[in-house]
């Protein structure tokens, strides 16, 4: 929900907390305008009502969007999922992560979601062939699963109520309500209304004919 608009920027609200973010809008985007558009959106851009993406009410950081982490400040390389990101770090935090082992730096740490993330690809695409067989097709989807791997300063972030502090999100074109079906003429309904009245009729009709010959069948044999 758009709260307030500026020439550059827009506030907006999470329905289900109650908080508002900032959020920049693209390089020659207008404010929304429901007079011309008579439905949701935020902005709009090259003539296009636009929304930025939600999923339950949260935004979704734009690709390349600075966004800040428990192990530093870096910014968005992947979108994953409805509310998970790929976050390259560019400048690490120097509080250490303490461990049950001991601490370690936040750039080592990262290092160790990494090798998590990309063995987890790495076992999903060797049961994909185990399981599947060794198909030119399934050799395929498993390369593909392969190729998502990322670099040890990168990990991926689940996207909380703060949205990692992002002022960039993704959006998308807004689509009108879809228009009921349109409502039907009077002639239509005349003509559905004496069908139907032509079924009823046909109907007793059968009615009237079983039951005279259920008579005629009582009056030949006799009814015990």
């Amino acid at each position: 929900m758009t709260i307030s608009a500026t020439q550059n920027s827009i506030t907006l609200s999470n329905p289900n907390t109650g908080a508002s973010m900032k959020a920049i809008l693209p390089a020659g985007a207008k404010p929304a305008n429901f007079d011309l558009f008579a439905f949701d959106h935020d902005f709009i851009l090259n003539g296009t009502p636009m929304v930025f993406a939600r999923y339950n009410g949260h935004l979704l950081p734009a690709l390349g969007a600075e966004v800040i982490t428990t192990h530093g400040i870096g910014y968005v390389e992947r979108i994953t999922g409805d509310r998970s990101v790929i976050v390259r770090i560019v400048d690490f935090d120097d509080a250490p992560v303490k461990l049950r082992s001991g601490e370690v730096s936040q750039k080592d740490y990262v290092a160790r979601l990494s090798e998590l993330f990309n063995n987890n690809l790495y076992l999903e695409a060797t049961w994909l062939i185990a399981r599947l067989g060794n198909t030119k097709a399934n050799q395929a989807k498993a390369d593909d699963l392969l190729s998502l791997a990322i670099d040890a300063d990168c990990f991926e972030a689940l996207v909380g109520d703060d949205c990692l502090g992002a002022t960039e999100f993704a959006y998308g074109v807004a689509q009108a309500p879809k228009l009921r079906e349109r409502k039907k003429s009077r002639a239509q309904l005349k003509a559905e209304r004496k069908a139907l009245e032509a079924e009823a009729d046909a109907y007793l009709e059968d009615l009237e004919c079983a039951d005279f010959f259920a008579d005629e069948v009582a009056e030949c044999f006799g009814d015990e």
